[in-house]
C-alpha cells in the first residue's frame, strides 16, 4: 500500500507547477552594518534590491526607491499611472503604478509624485500605513508634533501606535529623510508581531493560516523518502482530521511559512 501511495504522490509532485525561484541579493557594503540583519531578511524575500551588489545602506532613499520596496513586501501588482512626471521607460514605472493607491493626494500635487525627490518620514508613514491592513490609534505627544503636516496626522499616528516608527528621544522628526537602511529597518518592522507579509514576489504567508501545499518554498524543504512520505501521507489523511494543517504537521512544513 505504502508503494502505490509513494508513486501516487510522485506523480503528483511532478505534476505541479515549477515555482519561480528569485536569487537573494548580496550586498558587498552591509557587513557589519547595524541595518545588515534588516537588510538581509529584506533582500531573502525579494524585497530589497542594489545596485552593482551594492545596497548603500547610508544613501538618502527616493519616493520611487521605498514605494518600489512597500510594493514588492505588500506583493502589490497592476493599477494605472497617474503623474505627468512618470513614464513607462522608468525603471520604477511598474512599481509607481501598482503603490498608487499608497500615495495620498497631499503627496502628488499638481499630478507630479516627484519620483526623485528624497522621502520624508511623515510621507513614508503615509505609504506604509495606506499599505498595512491593521491600524493603531495613539495620541501623538511628539515633541515635534507640531511639525507634522496635518493631512499626515492619522498615518503617523497608525504607524506609531503599530511600533513601526517611532522617532527618537521623543521626536518623530517628519520633515526628515531617511537613509535606504532605516527604510529597511521600517519595512521589517512592519512585519513583525502580528503583521506578515502578504503573498507578495519572495513573501511568505503567515504560519497562522492553511497554507496551500504548491505555495511553499520547496528549496527550503528536506526531501523525505518515499516511505516516509506514504507514512505522513496516511498520517495527514486519517478520517476525522482537518486535512491542511494534519498535512503540513505530517510533511513537516507547518513552521515553513512563518516569517522571522
Amino acid at each position: 500500500m505504502k508503494k502505490w501511495i509513494a508513486v501516487f504522490l510522485s506523480i503528483v509532485l511532478a505534476s505541479l507547477p515549477v515555482l519561480p525561484v528569485y536569487p537573494v541579493a548580496e550586498f558587498s557594503d552591509i557587513s557589519g552594518h547595524w541595518a545588515e540583519a534588516d537588510v538581509r531578511w529584506l533582500a531573502e524575500r525579494g524585497i530589497a534590491e542594489g545596485d552593482g551588489g551594492a545596497f548603500m545602506p547610508e544613501g538618502q532613499i527616493t519616493r520611487a526607491e521605498f514605494l518600489a520596496m512597500t510594493v514588492r513586501a505588500f506583493g502589490l501588482a497592476g493599477g494605472a499611472e497617474e503623474y505627468r512626471d512618470v513614464s513607462e521607460q522608468d525603471w520604477f514605472y511598474p512599481a509607481v503604478c501598482a503603490g498608487a493607491k499608497l500615495v495620498p493626494a497631499e503627496m502628488a500635487a499638481d499630478g507630479l509624485f516627484l519620483p526623485n525627490s528624497p522621502i520624508t518620514r511623515e510621507e513614508m508613514a503615509a505609504a506604509l500605513s495606506r499599505a498595512l491592513s491593521k491600524e493603531g490609534k495613539q495620541e501623538l505627544s511628539y515633541a515635534d508634533g507640531a511639525e507634522i503636516s496635518a493631512w499626515a496626522a492619522e498615518y503617523v499616528q497608525n504607524v506609531s501606535a503599530l511600533g513601526i516608527m517611532t522617532g527618537d528621544g521623543g521626536y518623530f522628526m517628519p520633515q526628515s529623510l531617511s537613509t535606504r537602511a532605516q527604510a529597511a529597518a521600517v519595512l521589517r518592522r512592519a512585519f513583525s508581531g502580528e503583521q506578515a507579509p502578504k503573498s507578495g514576489r519572495g513573501a511568505y504567508p503567515s504560519a497562522d493560516v492553511d497554507v496551500d501545499i504548491r505555495s511553499v518554498d520547496t528549496q527550503f524543504l528536506p526531501v523525505p523518502s518515499a516511505d516516509e512520505l506514504a507514512e505522513r501521507f496516511e498520517i495527514a489523511t486519517r478520517p476525522g482530521a482537518h486535512c491542511a494543517p494534519r498535512l503540513h504537521r505530517a510533511l513537516g512544513t507547518e513552521d515553513q511559512g512563518a516569517v522571522r
